[in-house]
């Protein structure tokens, strides 16, 4: 029965005006198959080859970020110590010197207000035009306990 169907198929085949199916050699359909799966073996094969391309990029800008943040890391750790250097007090006194000014030696003092001045200028009192407040005013006392022979 084999032999009859597959005849048949020959038969009907020849009749439509088709080629007849070799068992070897090649065929359109084969070598369509072929170059079908060569393309797309082809575009695994460059797929790959732009993905490694890729991970080398990214690779290499990695290690270039890697590198920046060290120079920054650096340069920050630098200037931090840069600055609290200058600013510590011996270092502002130095410089101070160098540029003539003294720290204070006596302690600061508290203005009070309505205390050193009067409400309005008109009722100002006389003073030393140096003086600038009446609280700076120079307490004279004389000795007057000392005899002179």
């Amino acid at each position: 029965m084999r032999i009859i169907t597959k005849n048949r198929q020959a038969l009907n085949r020849q009749l439509q005006g088709g080629p007849e199916p070799s068992k070897k050699g090649l065929s359109a359909r084969k070598v369509d198959d072929f170059l079908r799966f060569s393309l797309f073996l082809v575009g695994i094969g460059l797929f790959y080859v732009w993905n490694s391309y890729q991970a080398e990029q990214q690779i290499k800008e990695l290690e270039q970020y890697k590198r920046e943040v060290k120079e920054l890391k650096s340069s920050y750790l630098l200037k931090q110590a840069t600055l609290s250097a200058g600013t510590r007090f011996s270092e502002i006194r130095d410089h101070l010197d160098t540029l003539g000014l003294k720290p204070h030696v006596s302690p600061p003092y508290q203005i009070v207000q309505g205390l050193d001045r009067p409400a309005s200028w008109q009722e100002t009192p006389e003073r030393n035009p140096g003086q600038r407040f009446e609280s700076e005013r120079i307490e004279t006392t004389t000795n007057d306990t000392t005899e002179i022979p």
